[in-house]
Parts: C-alpha cells; structure tokens; sequence
C-alpha cells in the first residue's frame, strides 16, 4: 500500500515539474548570454496603479535583481503570458545614486526601446536625466551620449560599427508562472557589465554604491518619452505621483570592487622593496 502511494506521489511530481518546465520560455533579444541567475533577490513592489493598463505595459508582481563581480541584473514582471521583441512600447530601469543629483530624481537608467526593431542602433541603451522632475510623467530621458540616431561610444553595446557586444544583455521570458498565476506572466532581464558601466558610461554608476531603483514602461514611444496615461511605473503608482512621494521600489547596495589579491599586493610590495634597494645602491656609489 506505501509503495503504491509512493509511486503516485512521485508520478504527480514529475507531471508537475515537466509542466511548469514547459510554461516558461527564455527568448534571447540583445546578445545571448548563457549564465542569467538562477536566484532572484526583491527589491520591492514593482507593480503600479491600475487605471486602464493591461498586458504588455502593466507591471505586476516584484522588481528583482541580482549581480556579480561581472554584472548587475535587474528583472521586471509584466502581466501577459506573451510577450514580443518588438512592443510598441519602452522598458526603464530608473536608477537614483544616493548622495548624488537631487534625491528622490532618476539620475540615470537602462533602457530597453522596444519600439526600435534594430539593437545595433537603439535596443538596450544607457539614459541620464533630461528634464522634468516634479512627477513620474514629467520625466524625460535622454541617450547619455547625446546620440538618439545610432550608439555612440558611451552608449551600452556602442558604438555603432563596432559594438562591444559584452556590455549587455537583454532576453524574454514567456508564459511564466507569476502574479497573476501560472503561465500567465512575463519577464524582461536585462544584464549590464560593471566594466562597461566603470570605463565607458560617463555615469559614474559602479560598485559599492547604493541605489534607489524604480521600473517604468512607456507606452507607444521610444526611450525618450515620458509615462502617459497607457504606461505603468512600479511600487503603486501612477503618471500622477510625485516623484518624491513615492514609486521607488526600493534601494539595492551594489556588489563591491573585489579587493586585490595577495599576489598583486605582493607583486606591489616587491616592487617597492626593489626600488628601496635601487636608490640604497645608488646613494653608495654616489649617484
């Protein structure tokens, strides 16, 4: 009798576990990397005011991220089980650096304009501050490079013609399990490098910093709009809210610079030591 309950037990198991399987598809859009994390970590409510949004352009669930020593990750829930490569819409990470600009105002963010079917030239890009500021639909980004036609050198993935194809990723993922229940979610991943963000971005973003961090969707423009009446923004709230007052999901520490390794620092201190000994020579012979 145990045995027989056991191998129902286990054959319910394995027809769940080969259906959630099946759910959810991972659908490369920029770039094609093969190590997204396994783990997730909430950041807070990514879900805004409902107020005529649906499917595509409404956030649901939680705005997550992960990082590494190589990239930061961020993650946002969209409620469709279906979701295309190329949406009439725009996607944002809005990024606040704590101590720096004016609090409580998106210094930057990581954009994806969906609107554009050619992520050699648009796709994944790096946004500053442009104006607005008062509430969420006032904002406007801009390209950080200035650029709105192509990628320039400061641009993620940039520039155009020679793209530095590491900079950052960004894949779909399908008929997930999620907020509204099973299958009936999306997900947008977006992957950026530290070292680009470091060497290229002219953002100062980096490691060992904290961020507020807020997701947006602007509906039927580019990057460069603004979220209207058909957009959402997360942790509750609306086109309306101040920004001020709310619709930060919440603040994340970023990764910290790994410190140097025993042997570089006794690589340093043999060079020191080295050029010690050099000058006691020199002083000997007078020199």
């Amino acid at each position: 009798m145990k045995t027989a309950l056991y191998l129902i037990l286990a054959m319910t198991c394995l027809v769940v576990g080969s259906g959630d399987a099946r759910a959810a598809v991972t659908i490369p859009v920029i770039g094609n990397n093969a190590s997204w994390p396994s783990m997730w970590t909430s950041i807070g409510a990514g879900d805004g005011i409902d107020s005529g949004v649906t499917g595509a352009r409404d956030l649901v669930g939680q705005l997550q991220y992960a990082q590494d020593n190589e990239y930061i990750y961020f993650r946002m829930q969209l409620n469709t089980p279906s979701l295309t490569s190329t949406e009439n819409a725009s996607y944002l990470i809005y990024i606040d650096r704590l101590g720096v600009g004016t609090a409580g105002i998106p210094d930057f963010g990581f954009a994806w304009d969906s609107k554009s079917n050619d992520p050699a030239k648009h796709g994944l890009e790096m946004g500053r501050w442009s104006s607005g500021g008062t509430t969420w639909g006032s904002v406007i980004m801009d390209d950080v490079d200035g650029i709105t036609t192509s990628k320039g050198t400061a641009d993620i993935n940039g520039p155009t013609g020679s793209q530095r194809t590491t900079d950052g990723y960004l894949s779909i993922v399908t008929g997930a399990d999620g907020y509204s229940g099973t299958g009936a979610n999306s997900y947008i991943e977006m992957a950026v490098s530290w070292n680009y963000l470091r060497n290229n971005s002219l953002t100062g973003l980096g490691q060992g910093q904290t961020w507020n961090v807020a997701a947006g969707v602007i509906n039927a423009s580019n990057d460069h709009g603004s979220i209207n009446a058909n957009g959402d923004v997360g942790a509750g709230a609306n086109s309306g809210t101040l920004l001020q007052a709310g619709g930060w999901s919440g603040s994340i520490t970023t990764v910290p610079e790994a410190p140097a390794t025993p042997l570089a620092m006794g690589g340093l201190a043999g060079l020191f030591a080295l050029t010690r000994s050099r000058r006691r020579v020199a002083a000997f012979f007078g020199r």
